[in-house]
C-alpha cells in the first residue's frame, strides 16, 4: 500500500487545477478504502481468534479433512494424534464410510465400494449429504441379533431410505442387483489409538479381530436390491 495522504495542489480554473482536484478525490477515496479494509480484517482475524478458543475448548474432537489432509482440528482431536497439513489416521478414516455395497452387472461383473465414497463424490457437498443419509439410516437399523420382531417393526422405518439409495447406486453404475451393507466402526480412545501407534498394544488391534471381539466393527446386511418397479428387496 502506498502514502495516500499526499495531494497535489493546482490553484486556479484550468485544466491542470481540474486534473489536481480529481487525482485528490481519488487518493482520498483509495485510502478510506484501505482503512475499511484494515478495520475489517481486525475484526476478522478478532472473530477468528474467538472462534479457535470456542473450537478448542469442545470436549468433543472437531477435524475438518479436505482431499485427505487436516486442515483444522482442535484440541480435542489432536489426542488422537490428529495434526494440521497431516493425513488423518488410518483408524479414523474408517468413520468417513458407514456403508458398503456391491453391484453386479448384466455382463457378470461386481463393483464394491463405500458408501460414501470419500474419493469419487465431489463435490464436497455430494459427499456430505450421502454421509448424512447413510447417518440418518443408521439409527433406525437394530443390530443384526436383535429379536426377529424388533427387526420387523424397524424395517418398516428404514427400507423407504435404503431403496433410494440402492435405486441411486443401480442407476449410476448400470448394475441389476445390488447388496447394501451397514457399518459401525470402532473408534479406538486417545490411549488405545497412542499404544498402538507406539506398539503398545500387545495383541489388541484398533480395527478389531479375533482376539479383541469387544474391539471389532459391527457389520449389520441391509439386502439386495434389484431394479425393477417399485425396487423389489
Amino acid at each position: 500500500a502506498g502514502d495516500y495522504s499526499l495531494r497535489v495542489e493546482a490553484p486556479g480554473d484550468d485544466e491542470v487545477a481540474l486534473l489536481a482536484v480529481a487525482v485528490n478525490a481519488m487518493a482520498e477515496a483509495i485510502a478510506a478504502r484501505d482503512r475499511a479494509l484494515q478495520e475489517r480484517a481486525a475484526e476478522l482475524a478478532k472473530l477468528g481468534l474467538y472462534l479457535s478458543s470456542v473450537i478448542d475448548s469442545l470436549d468433543d474432537a472437531l477435524v475438518v479433512v479436505e482431499d485427505g489432509v487436516v486442515t483444522l482440528a482442535n484440541a480435542a482431536a489432536r489426542r488422537w494424534r490428529v495434526e494440521l497439513h497431516q493425513q488423518l489416521p488410518e483408524v479414523l478414516q474408517a468413520a468417513a464410510t458407514p456403508g458398503s455395497h456391491t453391484v453386479e452387472r448384466a455382463d457378470g461383473s461386481e463393483l464394491s465400494g463405500s458408501l460414501p465414497d470419500c474419493d469419487a463424490d465431489r463435490p464436497r457437498l455430494l459427499y456430505h449429504r450421502r454421509f448424512m443419509i447413510a447417518e440418518k439410516i443408521a439409527p433406525l437399523v437394530p443390530p443384526a441379533d436383535a429379536p426377529a420382531e424388533v427387526r420387523r417393526d424397524a424395517r418398516a422405518a428404514w427400507l423407504p431410505l435404503v431403496k433410494g439409495v440402492a435405486g441411486q447406486l443401480l442407476e449410476r453404475h448400470a448394475g441389476t442387483r445390488v447388496t447394501l451393507t451397514l457399518v459401525e466402526h470402532y473408534l479406538p480412545g486417545p490411549e488405545e489409538l497412542v499404544a498402538v501407534e507406539e506398539g503398545r498394544a500387545g495383541e489388541r488391534s484398533p480395527r478389531g479381530g479375533a482376539q479383541a471381539p469387544d474391539m471389532a466393527d459391527i457389520v449389520t446386511p441391509l439386502g439386495s436390491f434389484v431394479l425393477a418397479e417399485g425396487l423389489q428387496p
